[in-house]
This record gives structure tokens, sequence and C-alpha cells, in this order.
């Protein structure tokens, strides 16, 4: 399972220290100018949230601006895309998820790109099990609760055809019916599972946590086979009696193939310094989240080839088709 394998991958970042964005900053050849992520997800939503947290220490080590720049859409095609295609100078990066690098080629998506030719991926960003939600008006106060609507519960998914639509089938099975997916393309569900116009939706502790706090959303399950510590009683489908998938959201700074070695390395290095200060951090270590394993270049290889085995039977399991 793969919440073992990360475990057993884990560097702990013991003395880590701001000292070495000097070595960077003094760099005689990258980086000279500002730098720019392309992240995958709305503002305020996923990645975005993890990465404009992590900027401020990469700025810092690098010396240069980074610079973060949305692009969502399809299932992460559209950032992925836009990445590929720009020059491989080390000047622009982007974030590549489970759903960009295997489960849209293993779906039989039409992509613009070659997951495996045209993407380098660089360091590991985020680790994450997402949480299913509903709004505070809904009827739904268990799991149990969504078979009594009386109709196919509704949630809300960026994209079909992956790691959302995984876990929508997970659900389904456990309830013993099929959950009628509602696509999101470039903006988050959130709006409207808050203003109750989709019955659920699946969402990551950065988002879920402050408006669980504010009573605008209750958490109704967890997809962590561990559980998740922050919030014990949520069960997870497996808890409920269907199928538990260990299938984290995860994501990688990539960069377009070509990008200079020594370049990905020092992004690398500068990523993983990154994750290892404060406040990245404390706020990626608070409770009832999964702070990412910090990966060097041959344990990133080991996580990705593991990933790529596990999606693509889970792909197979639950007949995945891409839009």
């Amino acid at each position: 399972m793969f919440w073992f394998a990360a475990q057993s991958l884990w560097v702990l970042p013991a003395t880590i220290a701001l000292a070495s964005a000097c070595a960077f900053a003094q760099g005689p050849d990258w980086p000279s100018k500002p730098i720019r992520i392309i992240v995958q997800h709305p503002p305020g939503f996923g990645l975005d949230l993890s990465v404009r947290k992590m900027a401020p220490q990469l700025t810092q080590i690098l010396g240069q601006p980074v610079v973060v720049e949305n692009r969502p859409g399809g299932g992460g095609r559209i950032a992925a895309t836009e990445g590929v295609r720009s020059a491989a100078d080390g000047y622009t990066f982007f974030t590549a998820t489970n759903e960009t690098l295997f489960f849209l080629p293993f779906a039989g998506a039409k992509l613009a790109y070659d997951a495996e030719k045209d993407i380098t991926s660089v360091a590991l960003l985020a680790l994450l099990y997402p949480l299913l939600v509903v709004g505070e008006k809904s009827p739904v106060k268990q799991f149990s609760d969504f078979a009594k609507l009386g109709r196919p519960p509704t949630l809300g998914v960026l994209g079909l055809g992956g790691f959302y639509e995984a876990h929508g089938y997970s659900f389904s099975r456990a309830l013993k019916q099929p959950f009628t997916l509602v696509p999101y393309g470039s903006k988050s569900p959130t709006l409207d599972v808050v203003g109750g116009n989709i019955d659920a939706s699946l969402m990551f502790l950065a988002e879920a946590e402050g408006l669980s706090e504010s009573g605008k959303i209750r958490i109704i399950a967890a997809t962590d086979p561990l559980r998740n510590s922050r919030y014990p009683n949520a069960p997870t489908p497996g808890k409920l009696g269907g199928e538990n998938f260990d299938l984290p959201g995860w994501a990688v700074l990539a960069a377009p193939a070509g990008t200079p070695a020594a370049v990905v390395n020092k992004m690398r290095e500068a990523i993983n310094t990154a994750m290892a200060t404060e406040p990245f951090k404390s706020w990626s270590e608070r409770p009832g989240s999964t702070p990412p394993p910090i990966l060097g270049a041959t344990a990133l290889t080991q996580f990705l080839t593991q990933q790529k085995r596990d999606i693509a039977e889970i792909v197979k399991r639950a007949s995945l088709k891409a839009e």
C-alpha cells in the first residue's frame, strides 16, 4: 500500500537551513529573473493554497520573485499544456497531479502532451486525502442519509475520468447506489455545495477546515485509510461497507522536458528546503493534514512508479473514461 511506502521514503529535514538561500541567490546562471508557477486549480482551492503558501519561501531561497498563475480546467490539461509548450529554460514550472500524469492518459483522454515524454517531474508538492462534505442546510447528517433523499445524490467533481470520479465510485459502492456526478471545469464546486445547489463535494482539509469551523459545511466522510485525526468520526468508504482506495491527491512541481538537469536539481532542493521551513512546515503539519514526504530524486522516481501501477489498477476497476 502506498501509505507505508511513503513513510519508508520519508526524509527527515533535520537541519535544513535558509542559509542555503544564499547559495541559490549567488548562482551565476539560474535564476536571474522571476519564475512563474502555473497552477491547475482555481484561486483558493486545492493546490493553489499550497503553492501560494510556499511561494514566499521560494522567493527568499531563490533570490527571485516566484509568481503563481492559475490555469484551471480540463483536469489539469490546460495548465500542463501551457507548461509543456513553454521554453525549457527553468523560468516556467507547473503543477502536475495524479490526474495530469496518470489518470487522464490511462482513462483515454485526448491530450496535447505526452505525459511520459513532455513532462519532467521536479519535486513532490502535496499529498492529501479529500473529505466528503455537504452544505450546512443539507438534510444529510451522516452518510446513510444520502439514501433517504429519494433520488441519486449529486456530487460535484473537478472533471470526469480521474481522481475525483474514482472517489465518487468508491462512495457509490459504499452507498449501494450511484452518486450523480456534476463535473466542474474552471471553477470549484465549493459555492454550489455551500449554497445547496449540489448535495456534496470532495474537499481537501486546507479549504474544508475554515468552512467547517464557520458552520458552512459538514464533513460526512474521509478517504484517508488511516482516518483523519482532525475528524476521527468521519468514516471511510471501507468502514461504510464499500471499497477503500488508498488514493491520495498528490502533485509534483513539473518542468517542460529538456529543462537543464542542474536547474531541475536546484529547484527540487529549493522546494524541499521551503517545505522544511516555517511557516509552511507548521501549516502542512496542522492536525488532520498529511504533510508531503520530502523526497530526493531517487525516492521521487520510486513514488511515481508505484503510483503509476496503483492508478492503472484503479482506472481498470472503476472503468473510468475521460471526457
